[in-house]
């Protein structure tokens, strides 16, 4: 494997990696990621994901690394499918993650904004621990 390119159009900006972890685009969500939850919901997969288990349960960095343990505790599957966390719309991680390790950290570690089910705010994050779940059930990556 190869990579090409730069972070970003600044000619001073480091060049990326095989490990460069990149903000999943929108149709790779839709495509991809909920495709694939969707496939492992519905049992076709030999590791059936529960979209109501909470988030803890695949990931258990989720709720020992932030803040909100309450809010934290709740926070299931189906609300990061759904948009419905508390977890931010966008962070510019990408700026100066050192990989994918240290992406994930920093969203584990990501204050809510608001409390799980009581908003939908469109979260490239929370698709990322999505992908993240799917990567730790099948040992694939999801898009």
């Amino acid at each position: 494997m190869h990579a090409f390119g730069k972070l970003s159009y600044d000619a001073k900006s480091p060049s990326v990696n095989a490990d460069t972890m990149y903000d999943i685009a929108s149709l790779t969500k839709v495509v991809g990621t909920t495709t694939i939850t969707e496939k492992l919901f519905e049992g076709d997969f030999p590791v059936p994901l529960d979209l109501d288990a909470k988030v803890e349960r695949y990931l258990p960095e989720w709720t020992s690394s932030g803040s909100q343990p309450e809010w934290r505790h709740r926070v299931t599957v189906r609300h990061l499918l759904t948009h419905t966390s508390g977890l931010p719309a966008f962070k510019e991680y990408w700026r100066t993650s050192k990989g994918k390790q240290d992406t994930l950290d920093r969203i584990f570690a990501e204050p809510l904004e608001y409390e799980p089910g009581t908003k939908m705010i469109y979260s490239d994050l929370g698709i990322i621990l999505l992908a993240e779940t799917i990567h730790r059930l099948t040992g694939k990556e999801s898009g």
